[in-house]
């Protein structure tokens, strides 16, 4: 109901007095007894005219000054409607315009004014809830912003800074613990957010440091609004569940079904390598970042689905744990056996093809073969110098295996030879050609590159700000193909959980067997060639291709599980530097002095120093700086750049730099322009795009 003005005063006087003087006069007409109640009444009815009428006139004033505020922006035929008022002087809840032809509604920033006017005008919180633009009509829903609580109130004064007067927050949820958790903004800055990424980066950073919490943004600027919500922290440590394996279906029948889950986003939801969908999958990550992990999490959820897993292990000693792992058939530790393998491994694939083209089988009646090789480039430098010795006349100059991978990815899926890749960067000298098309699947562990982003994923900045500090942490691509962080899943080693003795490690190992059903494949055993068979096939290296395969129990002599009793004294002695040069050690420290060598990596991986891929201190320009780059805002405090560094929307003073430190905590910081800051530049690797 719009307000009507009406002049109280008279009318409250007329009612008072009027009641006293038909309370004197009481008397006289017979009716003293009612005196008191007649005079009692006429006050009454005086003072309830006077208090109505006075707010009355305060909501007149308000609303007057609602109809002025609008004006420019509705027209001069226009009507405004105040319905719905509550409280004192009272506030309306609905506001309804019908605004003149003239109105520029066409306007985008045109329903942000008639908020932002009418939240000013009657210091309300509004929200547009009805426009007709035929009928040039618009309703309005308000909130009495007086009413919330101090925290919500300091949240709307930090929006209206960011965003804006007429950016309102239109709802808040709570979380468990009572604070606010997420919100809703409506009515933001449209073209403004829209014009600049750093704009809205530094609205999601500065408001993370105003209130307390990681915050994020989910923009939807095609309705104008942008939610607010609490960033979930990564956990630091998750443990891989146990695959959902159907026991009682065949490995053919479940083969479209595996789904390898290998890590999970900050919203806990799973992500996962399908085989049947991408058949191979790439993994790159220098020392210390948690590739090795990743890979035995891998291994470990592909035995539960009763499929034979053989292992190049280019390091030698990172699966050796594994060798007595249900369906792990061979751990190829040196380089002859890691050639046997992956021969085989070929051999099958081809074999596999033959038998599609002769009409004997078709790809449905394979079961699928899970070929992993680790350390690539180890593998390659050893193959490389072993090959230069054992290498006949007439033979190809390089070692024929490396094609024998490339044809492995290629031409693996129709015949269900399935490859795990991994190596500790993506250079251009090893994924080559199709290489890295074969690979749609890839998982980054650590910080990249640009170089190595590109190599990855086709663009500069993916994967190029992970917190240094934060092993296991990876990027991927999701089944939306957009990039995403997770945290992959943690599996012990076995080795190392079984010589530490460390239970909680093995009861996590023995949650992860497979169930007795899907335990279908032996360990293998290599035989190595003798010396006729060597004669025979021309070299060592084409002896080895072809080299025999038996089960390990017709051959315990070569079987390296039956003798793994370690006397760590004489462990420590052989290890010994002086034990090459047959000088006894005598300085060899007490076990409990000496640094594990298996934790050796975590030792190292702690501290940044100038070998981090990083180049030295460079006094930079702020706005010259890349994403990736390393900047040291405080003496010692070093960040990482995050978003491309721009004049800061809010002050053209400034220059804008968004970063991410090692600990995960993100921040916008602005620099005054033409200060110079202390900045490492990621290094251009050797042999990368």
């Amino acid at each position: 109901m719009s307000v009507r003005s009406a002049s109280y005063v008279p009318q409250a006087a007329t009612w008072g007095l009027g009641g006293i003087g038909i309370a004197a006069a009481a008397p006289l007409l017979g009716m003293g007894e009612w005196a008191g109640w007649i005079g009692g009444g006429g006050v009454v009815v005086a003072g309830a005219v006077g208090v109505l009428g006075h707010r009355g006139q305060q909501r007149q004033e308000l609303h007057l000054s609602l109809e002025e505020g609008l004006a420019p922006l509705i027209g001069g035929r226009s009507t405004v409607v105040t319905r719905g008022w509550k409280g004192w002087p009272g506030t309306p809840t609905r506001v309804i315009i019908r605004y003149d032809a003239v109105a520029k509604d066409g306007d985008p920033n045109w329903k942000a004014a008639v908020v932002d006017a009418t939240q000013r005008r009657l210091d309300v919180s509004a929200t547009i809830t009805k426009h007709d633009r035929r009928g040039r009509r618009v309703v309005l829903t308000t909130r009495d912003v007086t009413k919330e609580n101090p925290v919500e109130q300091r949240v709307s004064r930090t929006i209206g800074d960011l965003l804006g007067s007429g950016a309102r927050v239109t709802s808040f949820k709570s979380g468990a613990d009572g604070d606010v958790a997420s919100f809703e903004v409506r009515h933001i800055p449209t073209t403004k957010v829209a014009s600049s990424g750093g704009y809205r980066a530094k609205v999601e950073r500065t408001f993370g440091h105003v209130h307390q919490g990681r915050w994020r943004c989910k923009w939807d600027l095609e309705h104008d609004k942008v939610l607010f919500e609490l960033r979930p922290p990564f956990p630091e440590v998750v443990e891989l569940p146990r695959a959902q394996v159907d026991t009682k279906r065949d490995v053919l029948a479940s083969y479209d079904k595996v789904s390898i889950d290998f890590g999970v986003d900050e919203d806990g939801n799973k992500l996962s390598w399908r085989p049947a969908v991408d058949p191979n999958l790439m993994v790159v990550g220098a020392p210390g970042t948690g590739k090795t992990v990743l890979e035995h999490n891998i291994l470990a959820s592909v035995a539960q689905w009763g499929w034979p897993i053989w292992v190049v292990d280019g390091k030698a000693i990172e699966f050796l744990g594994w060798r007595t792992w249900p369906n792990v058939q061979t751990v190829a530790s040196t380089v002859e056996t890691q050639v046997a393998v992956i021969s085989r491994a070929h051999e099958v694939m081809e074999h596999r093809y033959q038998l599609i083209v002769a009409g004997r089988a078709s790809e449905d009646d394979f079961e699928p073969l899970m070929l992993f090789i680790d350390e690539w480039s180890d593998f390659r430098a050893n193959l490389t110098d072993w090959y230069t010795t054992v290498k006949a006349k007439g033979m190809p100059t390089k070692a024929p295996v490396l094609q024998k991978v490339a044809s492995i990815a290629r031409k693996g899926r129709s015949s269900r030879v399935h490859l795990l890749f991994a190596t500790q960067r993506p250079d251009a000298e090893y994924f080559g050609g199709d290489m890295r098309d074969n690979f749609r699947c890839r998982i980054s562990m650590g910080r990249l590159s640009p170089q190595g982003a590109m190599m990855m994923y086709q663009d500069p900045n993916i994967g190029t700000t992970v917190p240094r500090g934060r092993r296991g942490r990876a990027t991927t691509i999701d089944e939306n193909n957009r990039p995403v962080e997770t945290q992959t899943y943690f599996v012990p080693d076995p080795r190392k959980a079984n010589r530490r003795g460390d239970q909680s490690q093995l009861d996590i190992l023995e949650g992860l067997m497979p169930d007795e059903m899907m335990r279908r494949h032996g360990r293998l055993i290599i035989v190595p060639p003798s010396d006729d068979d060597i004669d025979k096939a021309g070299s060592d290296y084409t002896a080895w291709c072809s080299a025999d395969w038996v089960p390990a129990e017709a051959r315990p002599d070569l079987d390296p599980v039956t003798n793994t009793a370690v006397d760590a004294q004489r462990a420590r002695e052989m290890a010994s530097p002086m034990a090459m040069f047959g000088i006894p050690s005598t300085t060899a420290r007490p076990a409990s002095d000496t640094v594990d060598i298996d934790d050796l990596d975590d030792v190292l991986n702690t501290t940044h120093g100038a070998d981090d891929g990083y180049g030295l201190n460079v006094d930079a320009d702020p706005l010259g700086l890349s994403i990736g780059d390393l900047v040291e805002l405080e003496p010692g405090y070093w960040v990482t750049v995050d978003e491309e560094t721009e004049e800061d929307p809010l002050d053209p003073s400034l220059v804008l730099l968004c970063w991410r430190d090692d600990e995960d905590n993100t921040g916008a910081t602005g620099i005054t322009l033409g200060e110079r800051v202390t900045s490492r530049r990621a290094l251009i690797e050797e042999g990368a795009l």
